[in-house]
């Protein structure tokens, strides 16, 4: 096997383990490093791509990033506003190697889809052996530090199967029921909502696909089935009454302050340019907004978000409706979770290029 892709698959199933405390480096975040070192120092000029309008919006939020942060950090004379651009230099990286990598060879594309089956199986096997943890009982989050880490890595791996997977119903079906099971596993109530849109998008993409009436008509029952059997077997759970429960506890209001929308409102005066991310204490809270998009209008301002929302424009604009679909459930976990530090969220934007640059080319 190629050195590049031992090392991705490395990092990949490495990435689910958390050894350290949320902000640092992870075990799988120094093999990520050495993926992009390897592709970039290595393997120069073997892989290539040409989504060229992609790269160019995220490189200019990325010096959006950079320059707000350090007038901002300037001003507050703190070092905290280095550490998001500090994240965001190195998911960058690793994601500009990903795409390269998952451009150069369709055998390798393949390879990435069947790491993912098997890790997300991987990881209810282990819980079915009592291994993982209950941080938040009875939440569970397996080994990352709380369940929406791991509710944020099931969605974003699904979608880089069923975006480049050329599986057919019953496998994509088999890892849809895996990741479902997760999901609940974590009570997540953000991750339901993306897992509804992603299953949609499955069965459309599938259907779709399918030659003759005989096969979709196979393809819908088949759907039937595996709703009654899902449902038949979540029933005796105690985590669907917790999931239920969740959703009907949900106060709008009180989730906006808690996830940090009540800054938008509260301090309309930064909403243009930003305020940079970091001294939250000067907006009355010791925690940074717990959502994507929030996180960017507040901290970057509408220009920054604007150019973000242009390069996931960019990314879907050439996919079809049920691809876009799947690629709904980690953005839609987007607005309750700053998901942007998380180096699976850019490999999953890596399998987007990636579809793209094929539809492109097709």
């Amino acid at each position: 096997m190629n050195v590049a892709a031992f090392l991705f698959l490395l990092s990949f199933f490495l990435s689910p383990f958390y050894f350290f405390s949320s902000g640092y480096p992870q075990p799988s975040s120094i093999v990520f490093l050495l993926f992009s070192c390897w592709v970039f120092f290595v393997c120069q000029g073997r892989f290539s791509f040409s989504s060229a309008r992609e790269i160019c919006f995220l490189f200019v939020f990325y010096l959006w990033v950079v320059l707000v942060n350090l007038l901002w950090g300037v001003q507050r004379q703190s070092y905290e506003f280095l550490l998001f651009p500090a994240y965001l230099s190195f998911n960058i990286s690793v994601f500009i190697a990903a795409v390269a990598f998952l451009s150069h060879k369709e055998g390798w594309r393949g390879l990435v889809c069947r790491g993912v089956f098997f890790a997300v199986i991987g990881l209810a096997v282990l819980w079915g052996l009592g291994l993982g943890r209950y941080d938040f009982n009875p939440r569970y989050n397996g080994f990352f530090n709380d369940p929406n880490q791991m509710a944020f890595w099931v969605l974003c791996v699904l979608a880089i199967y069923l975006l480049m997977s050329r599986d057919g119903l019953v496998l994509k079906s088999t890892l849809l029921f895996f990741a479902v099971f997760l999901i609940f596993l974590t009570m997540s109530r953000s991750a339901v909502v993306g897992l509804l849109a992603m299953s949609i998008g499955t069965f459309w993409e599938v259907l779709k696909g399918s030659s003759g009436s005989s096969k979709k008509y196979v393809g819908i029952v088949f759907l039937f089935i595996f709703g009654f059997f899902s449902v038949t077997y979540f029933s005796d759970l105690d985590q669907v009454d917790a999931v239920v429960s969740r959703f009907q506890e949900i106060s709008v209001d009180d989730q906006l302050d808690t996830r940090g929308y009540g800054r938008i409102r509260d301090f309309p005066e930064y909403l243009f340019l930003g305020s940079g991310q970091g001294d939250d204490q000067r907006f009355g809270s010791r925690y940074e907004i717990h959502s994507t998009w929030a996180a960017f209008l507040f901290y970057y301002g509408v220009v920054g978000l604007v150019i973000f929302l242009a390069f996931i424009y960019f990314m879907l604009r050439r996919l079809d409706m049920g691809h876009r679909l799947v690629a709904l459930g980690p953005l839609v976990y987007g607005f309750s979770t700053f998901g942007a530090r998380s180096t699976i969220f850019w490999i999953f934007c890596a399998a987007l290029v990636c579809l793209a640059e094929m539809r492109r080319n097709e």
